[in-house]
């Protein structure tokens, strides 16, 4: 169940959102069958709940630390005594060692009742972070550390220049042979670096999460805690914190397994009322599961039905490869002057999309609603129970940058937030069939207001691109073309590794997503091919030809940018075929793929800035005159992917404001 007010999800026995204060809605509204894609869905059918517990801030107990004393010879010999005496009673204890600055001993008791638990995995699952005040002269650049007493340690990216984010990271950690507990820490960090891809602590500075203990030191600033990994109920599972609520039992909706001593916790570092540089408030849940339950059949951890890469067991669809169109219809400011507007959509906390599609900023009258109805696909990872849809609205100039309320829920919020629950293919009821205006919140928010129509559509991944046509022209003259693509190819593409996660693998791993000799690319290759010799076309006029039919594909501004403006997670080429929409690396891997399956001499250009960055082409071909680049001897010519009426040696120097074009800053023979 979820706030109907601000969206905000809710175990169903919360009767008050904790974040609006809004009464919880308990009725049901009628279900409404719709159908799509010949699958049947239900509207505003109600989310199944996953934790049965009402979700309650819990304040952090302080972490006792050993200390040590210089002790008279006397006293030392009865200290040994102590501690022989210490070791045989209490052999069962286990010294926390996760902290970097001290070392943390268990007070838990021993209890017969507890279970030895071998061969577990426990989870924890970061749902939120926000910076709830801050005293610097640049945003911050946060990243996240979670670490076990086994000095077992996961970490995230840094978020560059981010205030807050909303989504779905999990840390696993196995569990081998261990009893009674697991000792858990987590750090929140500010990046003093540029080492965004693999931040560490020695160049990062700690914020403040803790929202018990006050002080500067990394034990008043980290949530450390004890978890019991029993699955006795009459006791916690949780030390180190006050709560009356125990955890509870829950069962997987992916998989339908049992999820033990599940519990959801958000802590606010600024509740401890110290006057830290930075706080922050951050929410996650806890639980730990069997790493193979031994009942089921081997089939129950392999099958896959709706064939999407995600095996049953882990997906929430089992019938559908989930995915969503959004459609950004209308757009406008409540303001008495013009603005260069933005209007930004991220899911997951990731760049999606830009309004305009080019990524520059649109010209808008205040007072005006204009209408963009912009289309764009984004592929659902159907393993994960929910994913965050936000659209942001701000202006930009050299000399502002200011935010636009969306939000007409909340005075202190401008940005409009959606759950799309995966296994049903609702949305959180602040949805509002698809309308939201700033202007509906009740208070003064001292920023100007916005209003955005729109749309986001359940899409059946699997049946997108299955069959697909192409229409464009050159020369003046218009062409078609019918393409079908096998959706097992497409699904083991998809499977692939896109992640350039190893810096050592950026920006060569680029390269890797050209792929000349697969067989759709052969026979699209050649299929255009013959069209151009039936035309009667030189090598330079197929290579426009073929240029151009590339260039037709949709653009989308994808601006997942944690890397020089340079897209994060490229395409595949039958991805960006599939999809019907790419960005500038999909299709200059699409274009190179096309003409090195037909013997022409391509290479890949990266062109890197700050924080631009671009990809295209470059082709040895006969006839071609224009902007070239040099190398291994030969000249390439530039060709430009994405932008419709550009040809062969086009020079792009004064297209892309900022990025200096005169020389690739990486050639890769692909």
């Amino acid at each position: 169940m979820f706030c109907r007010i601000c969206g905000k999800k809710l175990s169903y026995s919360t009767k008050f959102c904790n974040c609006c204060g809004t009464a919880s809605n308990f009725f049901k509204k009628e279900s409404k069958s719709i159908k799509i894609n010949n699958k049947k869905l239900y509207k505003n059918r109600e989310q199944p709940p996953r934790y049965s517990y009402p979700k309650t801030e819990l304040p952090v107990a302080p972490i006792p630390k050993q200390t040590n004393k210089e002790s008279t010879p006397k006293q030392f010999r009865i200290l040994v005594t102590l501690i022989l005496a210490f070791m045989l009673i209490f052999s069962s204890f286990w010294v926390f060692k996760g902290l970097n600055e001290a070392n943390v001993e268990d007070r838990l008791n021993p209890d017969d009742n507890f279970e030895l638990i071998s061969d577990a995995i426990f989870h924890i699952q970061i749902t939120s972070w926000r910076i709830e005040s801050q005293d610097l002269s640049s945003l911050p650049d946060p990243w996240i550390k979670v670490f076990t007493d086994d000095d077992i340690y996961r970490n995230t990216e840094a978020w560059k220049d981010s205030l807050e984010w909303y989504g779905n990271i999990e840390f696993e950690f196995e569990i081998k042979d261990r009893n009674n507990s697991l000792g858990i820490g987590i750090e929140l960090y500010d990046l003093e670096s540029q080492s965004f891809k693999n931040p560490g602590v020695s160049e990062s500075r700690l914020i403040d999460i803790n929202p018990n203990l006050s002080g500067s030191n990394a034990e008043s600033q980290r949530i450390g805690f004890w978890y019991n990994l029993s699955d006795n109920q009459e006791k916690s599972c949780i030390t180190g914190f006050t709560s009356a609520t125990p955890c509870e039992e829950s069962v997987s909706l992916s998989s339908g397994l049992p999820m033990h001593n599940v519990i959801e916790m958000s802590l606010d570092g600024s509740s401890d009322k110290s006057n830290d540089d930075i706080d922050a408030s951050i929410s996650f849940i806890v639980w730990w599961e069997p790493n193979e339950n031994l009942e089921q059949a081997e089939a129950f951890y392999t099958k896959d039905s709706d064939g999407d890469g995600t095996l049953d067991y882990l997906d929430y669809d089992d019938e559908m490869d989930v995915g969503v169109t959004i459609t950004l219809e209308k757009f406008g400011i409540f303001s008495n002057y013009a603005e260069y507007m933005n209007l930004e959509v991220f899911i997951n906390g990731d760049s999606r999309y830009l309004l305009g599609q080019t990524g520059d900023s649109i010209y808008l009258e205040g007072g005006e609603l204009y209408t963009f109805d912009e289309e764009f696909f984004f592929d659902i990872d159907d393993s994960e129970e929910y994913s965050i849809i936000q659209f942001v609205a701000y202006s930009s100039g050299w000399l502002f940058n200011s935010k636009f309320d969306l939000n007409g829920n909340l005075d202190n919020s401008n940005i409009l937030t959606l759950y799309f629950y995966s296994n049903n293919g609702t949305l959180s009821n602040n949805y509002n069939e698809g309308y939201a205006d700033g202007s509906n919140d009740a208070g003064d928010d001292a920023v100007t207001n916005a209003r955005l129509e729109y749309s986001v559509a359940i899409t059946d991944t699997a049946s997108l691109g299955e069959e697909r046509s192409f229409a464009w022209s050159y020369d003046s003259k218009s062409y078609s073309y019918d393409l079908y693509l096998d959706p097992d190819t497409y699904y083991e593409f998809k499977s692939k590794d896109h992640d350039l996660y190893d810096e050592n693998d950026w920006p060569d791993g680029y390269a890797r997503f050209t792929t000349p000799n697969e067989p759709y690319v052969i026979n699209l290759a050649n299929d255009l091919n013959d069209i151009a010799k039936s035309e009667g076309f030189t090598d330079l006029e197929t290579a426009n030809f073929i240029l151009t039919f590339v260039q037709t594909i949709d653009y989308k501004v994808d601006n997942y940018t944690n890397y020089q403006g340079i897209q994060e997670y490229p395409k595949y080429p039958i991805e960006m075929l599939w999809d019907g929409q790419g960005d500038c690396e999909d299709s200059s891997a699409l274009y190179a793929s096309l003409m090195e399956a037909l013997d022409y001499d391509v290479v890949l250009l990266l062109f890197i800035g700050n924080p631009e960055g671009h990809a295209a082409i470059g082709i040895s071909v006969a006839g071609a005159s224009g902007k070239s680049y040099s190398y291994n001897g030969n000249e390439y010519y530039y060709a430009e992917t994405t932008d419709t009426g550009t040809l062969i040696g086009f020079d792009p120097e004064l297209y892309f404001y900022g990025l200096d074009m005169t020389q690739a800053s990486y050639t890769y023979d692909v």
